[in-house]
């Protein structure tokens, strides 16, 4: 089997052009690292005028060294999510630099790892301000433009955990439970008003954090080759394209679903 692909060598995904997102104002959240980097990467590269909210400030300053080649835009806006009102605060500034705003991506998470319920309350809470209150934050204070703009795509970042329900995952797990209520709730709450609102469930995929943290060439070769019905290595590039399609007009017709990305490993 061949090795964990390095993360700083970019796998080639064929993209499809969606004319739409070209000049498009997009707010990421977690956007300096990993899956959300690969989205500030994708968008970018459609033309989107990006913004990027995450407290990495460094690797914010490498992603936009990377993007301003691109045909479309970055900024990062260093914020800890998990600081209510400075986050609250900052959404005040996206707000004035994206007045058109139209797709609003929470994609923010962490999985830390425990064993069974082996964990502090301040563990259990911490983690759902970081993976569940800060996209509610994110909802709460920019809903209300793409409304008054017309239209919009809300896309969330859950995870395929949230059916797999991995043991040593038990509060991450929830915080992705969550979140797929939050979509379906948003979804209906602000369908009327031209807003579209989904998730993506990613797999286990390749990140910098993953490969250093978690990944072993055993784990991995089982996930790929016998929990999976693809035998493919997920990468950031491939979960990009989801939501890429999500915030275009080319799904047009979809709110309220959770597009699970996981190469066929989550059995519903």
């Amino acid at each position: 089997m061949s090795q964990p692909p390095d993360p700083s060598s970019p796998a080639t995904v064929a993209t499809p052009r969606y004319p739409d997102l070209q000049g498009c104002a997009v707010v990421i959240s977690g956007g300096a690292a990993g899956i959300g980097a690969a989205l500030c990467r994708a968008f970018v590269a459609q033309g989107a005028r990006v913004i990027s909210l995450d407290r990495d400030a460094d690797g914010h300053r490498r992603l936009e060294a990377h993007c301003a080649a691109g045909p479309g835009s970055l900024q990062g806006l260093e914020v800890d999510l998990c600081d209510g009102p400075a986050l609250v605060r900052t959404l005040a500034e996206v707000r004035q630099r994206l007045p058109d705003l139209r797709v609003v991506v929470a994609n923010a998470g962490y999985d830390p790892r425990f064993d069974g319920l082996a964990m502090e309350e301040a563990d259990w809470n911490g983690l759902f301000q970081l993976n569940v209150t800060h996209a509610f934050l994110l909802c709460r204070e920019l809903l209300p433009q793409l409304v008054a703009n017309g239209s919009g795509s809300v896309i969330l970042t859950a995870s395929h955990t949230a059916w797999i329900a991995k043991p040593d995952l038990i509060a991450y797990n929830s915080t992705k439970a969550a979140l797929v209520g939050l979509c379906r709730s948003l979804a209906e709450a602000y369908g009327s008003s031209g807003i579209r609102v989904n998730a993506v469930a990613p797999g286990w995929t390749m990140t910098e954090r993953q490969l250093r943290q978690w990944v072993t060439a055993a784990a991995l070769e089982e996930t790929v080759q016998r929990l999976q019905a693809l035998p493919l290595t997920l990468t950031p590039e491939l979960i990009a394209q989801p939501f890429l399609f999500l915030a275009s007009d080319a799904s047009l017709c979809l709110t309220r679903q959770v597009l699970i990305a996981d190469a066929g490993q989550t059995k519903i």
